[in-house]
């Protein structure tokens, strides 16, 4: 596999809002050669293109090409030392504002990515990724995600329609919430996940990252995901809500049920969710 560079993926540069954190990780010369010959993905759930420039790993997110992380090596004797991360502070671009988490992070990524056997690359790694996507009900397939928000939501409404008191009814959105997160955390053998991210300390984390929602934090993967998933519901309901109180043309209301769905679909997919029109602000700062 050839070493990765700038110009292999579309990509944008470090923001000016950043965090400098410390640290102090030991490389040996064959490790770095590894290192330095980068990531670049090959399947939809590869989230991560690394790149290696003037002792700078660059960290950019495979889909939106927005750079989280510059990690500054200097050399050893010995080999190298990571000493210094920069991170993306930039909220539009990527919402974590924990240093410690983002140092872990990016060792991981190393780990997992650059320093890992790279029996996943390749056309054998290709072959099993279009197999996982391949299978019935696959995870990463936004129609899949999709259909299964909608078929809360009319559980949600059916359960309406019944005599049910408003306990039970809450009760019984949250008992079905429960019943989606064991699926977009891979527990459920009829669904195909895409791995990793359907996992507990993956799609959680984002979810927990993404939507700020008080009273809906989660204390753990199951619940975070199942709140997502009734914060879908109120987002849904008080459109009705808003509709009944002001009546609004069929065709808006669709466009603006779309609108959640399409928000909802992208946070459980990974994707970072942008209006069309963006503003020009403060991610003009460093190019590699």
């Amino acid at each position: 596999m050839k070493a990765a560079t700038s110009k292999d993926w579309k990509i944008k540069p470090l923001p000016k809002k950043r965090s400098l954190i410390s640290a102090d990780r030991q490389f040996t010369l064959a490790e770095m050669n590894r290192v330095k010959r980068g990531y670049i993905p090959m399947a939809m759930e590869e989230k991560w293109f690394v790149f290696f420039k003037s002792n700078r790993l660059y960290f950019h997110r495979s889909w939106t090409g927005y750079c989280v992380f510059v990690a500054h090596f200097k050399r050893r004797q010995e080999g190298f030392v990571l000493h210094l991360i920069e991170a993306n502070r930039n909220r539009r671009q990527y919402t974590e504002q924990d240093d410690v988490y983002d140092a872990k992070l990016v060792s991981d990524i190393i780990n997992n990515f650059l320093l890992a056997p790279q029996t996943s690359k390749g056309p054998a790694g290709l072959v099993a990724a279009l197999e996982q996507s391949s299978k019935p009900n696959y995870l990463g397939d936004p129609e899949v995600v999709g259909n299964l928000l909608r078929k809360y939501r009319d559980m949600a409404v059916e359960s309406r329609k019944t005599k049910m008191d408003p306990e039970e009814r809450m009760a019984c959105d949250h008992g079905y919430a429960l019943g989606m997160a064991e699926i977009f955390l891979g527990k459920m053998p009829a669904y195909a996940p895409m791995i990793p991210w359907n996992s507990p300390g993956q799609i959680d984390r984002w979810i927990a990252s993404e939507l700020h929602r008080p009273g809906f934090e989660g204390e753990n993967p199951e619940q975070i995901v199942a709140n997502a998933m009734l914060c879908y519901l109120q987002d849904n309901f008080d459109l009705g809500k808003a509709l009944v109180q002001s009546p609004q043309s069929e065709k808006w209301a669709n466009a603006e049920m779309e609108k959640i769905d399409s928000r909802y679909v992208h946070l459980f997919l990974g994707i970072p969710y942008q209006e069309k029109v963006e503003k020009i602000g403060d991610d003009d700062s460093e190019n590699p």
